[in-house]
């Protein structure tokens, strides 16, 4: 093989490791925008594995204070270390945890306001996350659910339907976290 021939043949592996290269790179950008899209729904179902794992011990936090004859008041201390608790996921942004922080003093000054000293604690009736009293059903059949998503202003916004009467949208960013949980109107 001459000098020329091997020049050649250098050249032409050079040209074609860089357009592998530069297929190779459009692939794993294009990849990405694709699992971009995904990772929105991905954020959804890894709450939804978090929260299944956890939410024994979640559902065992004492949010009220209940004293004799006294209104209800929220118990600050518990709410801390579930707001904290939510953080050290990760799954969840910080619009969201102050979100829950204010739906806290909300509920703590509904209590003062009506002096709510008996019943199930206004606000405090259903899931926190599901907006439900049947979580465990939820959690165990979440991956039946039919979950669509769609961009808007720059947030993906999820719904999850897991029958006719159960409908949630997530809102999530585009840290891949959940900027909202709310029901769904039907």
């Amino acid at each position: 093989m001459n000098r020329n021939n091997i020049i050649y043949l250098l050249l032409f592996f050079l040209v074609l490791n860089s357009c592998n290269y530069s297929a190779k790179n459009v692939a794993n950008n294009s990849k990405s925008v694709a699992n971009s899209a995904n990772c929105t729904t991905t954020a959804v179902y890894n709450f939804f594995k978090w929260y299944k794992n956890n939410y024994e011990l979640i559902s065992n936090i004492n949010f009220v204070k209940v004293d004799g004859s006294l209104p209800y008041r929220i118990n600050n201390e518990q709410v801390t270390i579930f707001i904290n608790f939510l953080k050290t996921s990760n799954i969840f942004s910080e619009r969201f945890l102050d979100d829950k922080k204010e739906y806290f003093r909300n509920c703590d000054e509904l209590y003062v306001k009506n002096h709510q000293n008996d019943g199930p604690a206004e606000g405090l009736e259903a899931d926190l996350f599901l907006y439900s009293q049947d979580v465990s059903e939820i959690l165990g059949r979440y991956k039946e659910s039919k979950f669509t998503a769609n961009m808007l202003n720059n947030m993906c916004i999820i719904e999850v339907i897991y029958n006719d009467s159960f409908d949630l949208i997530f809102t999530v960013n585009n840290k891949n976290q959940i900027e909202s949980i709310e029901p769904a109107l039907r």
